[in-house]
């Protein structure tokens, strides 16, 4: 990896999304937005996922009723596959970008479908609840290696000719999400507090091996959300005593995010280049 090209990748570490009360701009601005990233390809967990899992089976966890039940670009009160009862981060990260939705489930799409995404019309969503950073988190899940395994073979039916290809794959977007399962998988291993740094080590050094495979895919804008406050999810706080959060699950978080974040300063100061010579 040359000079030029670490400058031209862009890792951003996305804390938060703006609200969808935040995504009225105006068309002009929308529009600029929508040119200057042509597509999205998302990857990651149930944060993410619109509906991959439906179309794999058990047990990998599928996102039934009342999942959906808000979701406004279907049929009302249809399950959507997110696992949520509206938009998930994927959507109003899309719509914050100018796109009207966020690209389909890579699992759910038809020949036409598939049509649209080997000439660069669409993007697509290889996200799948339950999986993690690692290859053992997410039982009958796609990993994140399976997911990018598929984009490469999806890249490899692009049309060269028709899309710009490396053009098109650099300035698109690739969203990312993963981290939270991982954690869950290690409170169901019954691993202690002494473990956690260990733990935390490998997710880390996993995930920069992920993102890594797709800069070689020709990745450049890569959005890599945080592992939110796990600590504060219904789950680690009904144990609590006081029902209140699970504070050393949530350090857990904020340690793997401050580390992935030291790898991260990494891709502008030429780190990535020296792993990958």
């Amino acid at each position: 990896m040359g000079t030029n090209d670490r400058a031209v990748i862009s890792l951003v570490l996305l804390v938060c999304i703006a609200s969808r009360s935040s995504l009225g701009a105006a068309e002009t601005d929308v529009e600029q937005k929508r040119l200057s990233v042509p597509l999205m390809f998302v990857f990651g967990d149930s944060l993410v996922d619109v509906g991959n899992n439906n179309f794999l089976p058990p047990p990998a966890p599928r996102a039934a009723s009342p999942y959906g039940i808000d979701f406004h670009a279907g049929t009302a009160g249809a399950v959507s596959g997110r696992f949520t009862n509206g938009y998930n981060l994927a959507d109003l990260v899309a719509r914050r970008l100018g796109f009207k939705m966020s690209p389909p489930a890579y699992l759910s799409l038809t020949p036409v479908s598939k049509f649209d995404l080997f000439t660069c019309r669409i993007g697509a969503n290889y996200a799948s609840g339950g999986s993690g950073i690692l290859n053992t988190t997410g039982n009958g899940t796609l990993t994140l290696q399976k997911q990018i395994t598929l984009f490469s073979k999806t890249q490899a039916r692009m049309s060269w000719a028709r899309c710009k290809l490396r053009s098109m794959v650099s300035r698109s977007l690739f969203l990312v999400s993963a981290g939270g399962n991982d954690f869950s998988a290690f409170s169901e291993m019954g691993m202690g507090e002494q473990d956690a740094p260990a733990y935390i080590s490998s997710m880390v050094s996993t995930y920069v091996q992920h993102i890594d495979a797709l800069y070689k895919l020709g990745a450049r804008r890569l959005g890599i959300l945080d592992v939110p406050a796990i600590g504060c999810t219904p789950g680690s706080r009904v144990p609590m005593a006081n029902g209140g959060c699970n504070d050393a699950a949530n350090s857990m978080a904020q340690n793997f995010n401050r580390l992935l974040r030291l790898e991260g300063s990494g891709w502008s100061t030429g780190h990535a280049a020296d792993r990958e010579n």
